[in-house]
């Protein structure tokens, strides 16, 4: 089972969904359960990343390859700039537009 290195757990279970705000911006909100915590992210598409749907999948498919082996995924938060860098168990990191959320 791989590591979320947020915080060292072992990655339980996870959702990633897309999003109505209020606002009517879509949005993908992330929810990691570790066994030691869990954690919960918004991320939204930008230049970088014009294509959500893309996001989305990418998520679910590195958190999916992190809960099924030994592989980590490693999210570091750098909430100044509203950034996540995410990377996923292939060794690819990718710079997100998010920020952690409470749950």
């Amino acid at each position: 089972m791989g590591n979320l290195h947020l915080n060292s757990g072992h990655i339980q279970d996870f959702e990633v969904e897309q999003v109505a705000e209020e606002s009517g911006h879509i949005a993908a909100v992330v929810t990691i359960y570790t066994d030691r915590e869990n954690a919960k992210y918004r991320v939204s598409n930008d230049d970088r990343h014009p294509d959500l749907g893309r996001i989305v999948t990418d998520l679910k498919a590195g958190l999916q390859a992190a809960k099924d082996t030994d592989a980590d995924l490693k999210i570091n938060e750098y909430s100044e700039r509203m950034y996540l860098f995410v990377t996923y168990p292939n060794g690819k990191t990718e710079q997100y537009t998010g920020l952690r959320v409470q749950i």
